[in-house]
């Protein structure tokens, strides 16, 4: 199981993620689940979910076809068109991905602001609001938090503490997620991973609110 989320805040882009795999015969280990390049003009930073190796397959093919392209032509709708010739040579409108790889793609073009690309087994999207979950089980608890909590307006370093904490409760309720949990921010400054302490305290911050967060998340009845 693997579950990752991605949102805009007013000052960049938060990817957030477990790093539990759990292989067949349920064999559990532990690694990133985060890749992240250089393509032209544009930095990019995937979080998938599902199996490795597909994921792997997908990105190098990706690679390959943006390494012999001129820089200027690499935009954001060039990534997107490329990254959809591989998937469905891979298989993907015969349903050969499924349950099998999904994504997000946070691209950071220089001067521009960074955009979130989501593959879903179902579609491939541009998402550039809302907050947006992927995993391979049920994400309902986290997407409920995440609607609740997440507003474009937040500053990046509180987006930070809401990726982390959505990730923590996932370890916490759903099966086959597990710590630790890495979180990535893209602004204008670039690609840059929070450290484990930064991490940690933000996740203890939110924790320590969660009597105020209760309010938010749960309403009063109507009085009769």
């Amino acid at each position: 199981m693997t579950i990752a989320v991605g949102f805009h805040c007013k000052d960049g882009l938060v990817l957030a993620a477990d790093r539990q795999f759990t292989a067949p015969g349920t064999f559990k280990y532990h690694a990133k689940k985060f890749a992240t390049n250089t393509q032209g003009f544009s930095e990019l930073a995937y979080v998938f979910a599902g199996y490795p190796g597909v994921f792997a397959e997908m990105q190098q093919k990706v690679d390959a076809l943006l390494t012999q392209e001129p820089m200027e032509v690499i935009s954001p709708a060039f990534i997107k068109d490329t990254i959809e010739g591989v998937l469905v040579g891979m298989g993907w409108k015969e349903n050969f991905l499924e349950g099998r790889l999904c994504f997000l793609l946070a691209i950071n073009e220089l001067f521009e602001p960074p955009q979130m690309l989501v593959f879903d087994e179902t579609s491939l999207c541009w998402a550039n609001t809302g907050i947006r979950v992927i995993g391979c089980g049920d994400t309902s608890l986290i997407r409920y938090l995440g609607d609740r909590l997440h507003s474009p307006e937040m500053p990046i370093n509180e987006g930070v503490g809401l990726g982390a904490y959505l990730i923590k409760k996932a370890t916490q309720y759903i099966d086959y997620c597990g710590e630790p949990i890495d979180v990535l921010v893209i602004n204008e400054s670039g690609i840059r991973e929070a450290k484990r302490e930064e991490v940690t305290a933000s996740i203890q911050k939110m924790e320590s609110q969660e009597d105020f967060l209760s309010t938010l998340l749960v309403q009063t009845p109507f009085q009769l």
